[in-house]
């Protein structure tokens, strides 16, 4: 359950918030000040904190973000304020608070925010997937460049200009027209990290400080020189800014609209890219007010409510059933070219077919009951607890296993966990490894030219990005297991490329100073069997998962002995 921290000093408001958000099923905590909340968050985490701003006492809303940040720096944070002072908005921007609401607040509004928030994940090493270009030597230029200081800090300060400017633009602090061209700057050094080598780091380093200076003269309605960029015109900006200020655009989804705008590729590389890419930036607009044939009719037990005006270019639907389960449809013209993008989301189990009506495929988005990922505490579990919760999972892959099956992408998001049953598996298929290795095979035919480059699935082990081996193999599931089980102990909400988890022999002694293992310096054992699963050279994990599950078993009695 995801627990949130409500601080506001009205008692009132305070009670009306942690009530609305309580019944979505959040874990509430209450603070009236500054003072108790900082004290709060210091004696548990927590995955959210909203804050009002003004408040009696020494430090204000924002203050208390600053200070909680201070020993839980991956704690989500939204600002909630009545009034408009021209300050907060910027020190606001400057805590790199998650958003920024108005009150009075509708409830439709302050769930929407708060979900799309807690849903954002932290992408600091998003670069890996797009610089690895030369299939001979993919691992061994990993390894020369990955732990580089400047490419972490490249990340946060990327990161950090996207995140200030979305807070400006939320809170009304920096106008659309004062933005524009800092945004076409952006562009353009998007479009250079988008195509950057290990050698373009200090470039790239000194490119964003520029951008993240122009925000602040931006801000101060300082004139900006504006880049030539045709193809973002001020109408189309226009549009962005305003359905970003109605709360339809997330923090992380104004983060990928940069690439999604430049990257024709990586808008189709699946759904949910494609349906990103429609609402942030579609061609055309339609008529809201136009009779609509679909609304009103149920299929699958789902009845189409309202056709969401975000999306222009496709239709896209909210949708209920009798029990009051929200969902969306999407509804493509029969024969449509973009209809391939579903047939990858249904074999993922992320998407159901509802079949033809009215000249259309409608398709259901599938998201789960109970997913795990909302269940987890900020700061993970102990190692009893994560691993009751993860061997029914451990032992279903086994059982795949021993059908001969592999999938060799598991992430957290393929489990659900009912409460009162066994985590379970919602998803287990091959095709994504499979389309991977087949890039990589397509890429090493043309040469991979510079001017070929294509987006990779980069959610893999190294053995699948390298193209080392034909289809998935029991090891790269071992792989993924560690990775999940490393994460779900440490925290979900800490981010790590999955390159960055795994270990080779040689680097044996990074494991007692690494930041992603010195967590389990207090369980050699367990950090023994984990990294060895985790092992940069599939030959040297375990021989079958079996084999893992064992000594993870004997790890933690070994462990409870010595305790």
């Amino acid at each position: 359950m995801e627990s949130i921290l409500v601080l506001e000093d009205d008692e009132n408001f305070r009670s009306l918030l942690a009530d609305t958000l309580g019944d979505e099923g959040y874990e509430i905590a209450e603070a009236a000040s500054a003072e108790e909340a900082i004290a709060c968050a210091q004696n548990r985490p927590f995955h959210l904190i909203l804050s009002d701003v003004r408040m009696a006492g020494p430090l204000d809303g924002v203050g208390a973000i600053e200070r909680i940040k201070a020993f839980r720096p991956h704690i989500r944070s939204i600002v909630l304020t009545g009034f408009t002072d021209q300050d907060v908005p910027l020190r606001a921007a400057k805590v790199q608070a998650d958003d920024y609401l108005f009150k009075p607040v509708e409830a439709t509004q302050l769930l929407d925010v708060v979900r799309l928030t807690l849903d954002r994940e932290s992408d600091t090493l998003g670069l890996l997937g797009q610089i690895l270009q030369t299939p001979g030597d993919l691992a061994q230029k990993a390894l020369s460049w990955l732990y580089d200081g400047k490419l972490q800090q490249l990340g946060q300060l990327r990161e950090r200009c996207f995140q200030r400017l979305f807070v400006l633009l939320r809170s009304n602090r920096l106008s659309a027209e004062d933005a524009y061209p800092v945004y076409l700057q952006i562009l353009e050094v998007e479009s250079k990290y988008h195509q950057a080598r290990p050698g373009d780091w200090s470039k790239l380093l000194t490119a964003y400080t520029a951008v993240e200076g122009q925000i602040l003269a931006a801000t101060a309605h300082e004139t900006i020189p504006r880049p030539s960029n045709p193809t973002l015109t001020w109408p189309k900006f226009q549009r962005f800014c305003q359905i970003m200020k109605d709360g339809v655009i997330s923090a992380e989804q104004f983060q990928q609209s940069a690439l999604l705008f430049l990257d024709p590729t990586l808008r189709r590389a699946n759904l949910a890219n494609y349906l990103a890419y429609q609402k942030l930036w579609p061609a055309g607009a339609t008529d809201p007010q136009a009779a609509d044939p679909l609304i009103g009719k149920t299929f699958g037990g789902y009845t189409l409510r309202k056709l969401l005006p975000e999306y222009t270019e496709v239709c896209v639907y909210s949708a209920m059933n009798e029990s009051g389960l929200k969902r969306q449809v999407t509804a493509f013209p029969i024969g449509a070219a973009d209809r391939d993008l579903v047939q990858t989301s249904i074999q993922a189990g992320k998407a159901l077919s509802l079949g033809q009506h009215n000249d259309f495929e409608l398709f259901l988005l599938q998201q789960q009951a109970y997913p795990l990922r909302q269940q987890l505490p900020p700061g993970g579990l102990p190692p009893l607890e994560a691993w009751k919760l993860l061997k029914p999972v451990f032992l279903q892959v086994q059982a795949y296993h021993e059908r001969g099956q592999c999938s060799g992408n598991l992430t957290i998001d393929d489990i659900e966990m009912v409460p009162g049953h066994p985590a379970t598996l919602t998803r287990f298929s091959p095709d994504h490894t499979l389309a991977t290795i087949q890039e990589v095979q397509e890429r090493k035919a043309r040469g991979s030219s510079d001017r070929e480059r294509i987006v990779m699935r980069w959610r893999v082990p190294i053995e699948v990005m390298c193209g080392l081996i034909e289809k998935p193999i029991p090891e790269s599931d071992q792989f993924m297991l560690s990775y999940l089980f490393s994460r779900i102990l440490k925290g979900y909400e800490n981010s790590i490329s999955l390159l960055g988890f795994s270990v080779s022999t040689a680097q044996r002694v990074r494991v007692e100073m690494d930041a992603h293992w010195t967590h389990l310096r207090e369980h050699p054992h367990l950090r023994d069997v984990l990294v060895k699963m985790g092992n940069h050279d599939y030959t040297m994990r375990y021989p079958t998962l079996k084999a893992a599950i064992e000594a993870i078993d004997g790890a933690l009695v070994n462990e409870s002995l010595t305790t």
